[in-house]
This record gives structure tokens, C-alpha cells and sequence, in this order.
């Protein structure tokens, strides 16, 4: 494991994400490449044996690599990098069947996520399927945006947190359609109140 400050990523693991991300009480709990349909544990994920590192570099405030997805034969290369405040992840797929859907997943924990004007509880049955947009996901102490570089089909689905899906209360996936080589991704936290 490798850790970026508030970042923790795997690289060569079986069956989990790449890896998580914390912002107090928000936190990403793992992330990666999921296939089509969502939910479905053993369609996500990354695999990758061995001992051999060697493709990832780690420098003061950034990490890269590659890791195959669990459910394919598509390779996933992932930057992740701070800058102060922001999370910065870049997403590279190589090896990818024209056709096949898959998305990059997040599962979440927060209390309630937000997108335009839409607003989602977690646990709720409601959910969203649309265009990617900003979005604000928000516990009591306070929200972090995230933000894709570019438009596209997004899914944001409530889960009921507990023992499944590592607690998470959102499984967040942006569809990566076929023209699509990269996408990027920032996280920042934007509003947090103080414990007083």
C-alpha cells in the first residue's frame, strides 16, 4: 500500500479498488474500474500478481501505475496527485474492447450526495442517471466537490452502507465510452465547519 497523505492505493491486490480517499467524515472507500451492470461485487476491481513494482513511481505528492481490471482484459493506469486542497486522479485505459461497458467507480461514504439541483439521501430508493455534472457530496461537518474533465453518461446510486460494498453509502460511476482513452477527476474539499 502506498499512502499520499489523505490517498491510499493498491497496486497489486485482487479484487479491491485502487484505493481510498479521506476527508474526515467523506470518504471515497475504494475506487476503480467497474463493468456493466453495476452493484455486481465481482465486476470490479483490480487484478495484478507478482512482486514486480517496477511501473510505479512515487514522488513527494504524487503516485502512478498500472493495474489490469478484474472483469477484463483492460489495463487501468492511475495518477493520483495533491495539490494543496485538491485531489487530482487521472485515468488511462488501454486494451479495451470496443463495446464494452464500464464505467470508473466510486463507492462512497457520505450522507447525502448533490447534482444540479437534485439531491440524494443516502439509503434512499431515489437515484440519478444523466449527463456528469459537479457533484457535492455532504456529511454534518461539511461538503467535498468532485468534478470530472469532461461530460458524459453518469450513474449515482444510493446503497445501504453496512457490511457491503465497504460500508459505502454511493456507488458514483462515470461511463467511459468508446472514444474515451483518459478521464480526470478532482476532489476538493469546498466547506467544512469547525467542532466547536
Amino acid at each position: 500500500m502506498i499512502h499520499l497523505e489523505n490517498i491510499a492505493l493498491f497496486f497489486q491486490k485482487s479484487e479491491i479498488g485502487f484505493g481510498s480517499i479521506s476527508f474526515d467524515n467523506i470518504t471515497v472507500v475504494s475506487m476503480g474500474p467497474h463493468y456493466f451492470p453495476l452493484g455486481e461485487e465481482s465486476l470490479f476491481g483490480i487484478y495484478r500478481r507478482g512482486g514486480d513494482l517496477s511501473d510505479i513511481a512515487v514522488a513527494e505528492n504524487k503516485v502512478s501505475g498500472w493495474s489490469r481490471a478484474l472483469a477484463g482484459d483492460m489495463w487501468v493506469r492511475l495518477v493520483a496527485e495533491k495539490k494543496g486542497e485538491k485531489i487530482y486522479l487521472k485515468t488511462s485505459f488501454e486494451n479495451r474492447e470496443k463495446g464494452e461497458l464500464v464505467a470508473f467507480a466510486f463507492f462512497v461514504k457520505a450522507k447525502e450526495v448533490e447534482i444540479g439541483n437534485k439531491r440524494i439521501a443516502s439509503g434512499s430508493l431515489n437515484r440519478f442517471q444523466g449527463s456528469s455534472a459537479p457533484i457535492n457530496l455532504f456529511d454534518e461537518k461539511g461538503c467535498v466537490r468532485l468534478q470530472v474533465n469532461e461530460r458524459g453518461p453518469l450513474q449515482i446510486i444510493p446503497l445501504a452502507g453496512g457490511e457491503h460494498f465497504w460500508g459505502a453509502n454511493f456507488l458514483i460511476a462515470f461511463e467511459i465510452s468508446d472514444d474515451q482513452s483518459q478521464k480526470v477527476f478532482d476532489f476538493e474539499k469546498i466547506l467544512f465547519y469547525d467542532d466547536k
